[in-house]
C-alpha cells in the first residue's frame, strides 16, 4: 500500500516537471510546482481495509499531535499560488518552503518517458 502511494507521489512530481519544462519551452508564464501538504487530519482511510481503519483508529491519539488540520494543510498551497516573490516553477515546496525535487524527478528522460505512457493511456496524443 505505502510503496504504491510512494510511486504515485513520485509520478506526481515527475509529471510536474515535465509540464514545467514543456510550459517553459513554448515561452509559457504559467508556473508549475510539486507540494506537499504534511499528514493532514483527513478522511483518507475510508475506503481502507478494516485492519489499517483499526490501526489508524487507535494511533489516532499520537496522529492528532502529529497532523495538520485541512486549513493547515492548505497553507503551503495558497503560499505557493499567492506569494508574489515565488514567480518560480519546477520546485517542490514543503511547509512554505523550497527543497530539491525528489531525484526520480529530476531524470529529464524518465519525466519525458512518463508523460508520453500517460498519453498513451488515456488516448491522449
Amino acid at each position: 500500500m505505502f510503496g504504491a502511494y510512494s510511486q504515485s507521489k513520485l509520478a506526481n512530481a515527475m509529471l510536474t516537471a515535465e509540464l514545467h519544462r514543456r510550459l517553459a519551452a513554448r515561452g509559457s508564464s504559467v508556473r508549475t510546482n510539486v507540494l506537499h501538504p504534511g499528514t493532514v487530519h483527513t478522511d483518507v482511510t475510508r475506503n481502507f481495509s478494516a485492519p489499517i481503519r483499526l490501526a489508524y483508529w487507535l494511533s489516532q491519539p499520537l496522529m492528532r499531535l502529529l497532523e495538520k488540520t485541512p486549513a493547515e494543510g492548505a497553507r503551503t498551497t495558497v503560499h505557493v499560488a499567492t506569494a508574489p516573490e515565488l514567480d518560480c516553477g519546477g520546485r517542490y515546496f514543503v511547509h512554505c518552503a523550497a527543497l530539491p525535487l525528489p531525484a526520480g524527478a529530476l531524470d529529464a528522460g524518465a519525466c519525458e518517458r512518463l508523460w508520453e505512457l500517460s498519453e498513451r493511456l488515456t488516448k491522449k496524443t
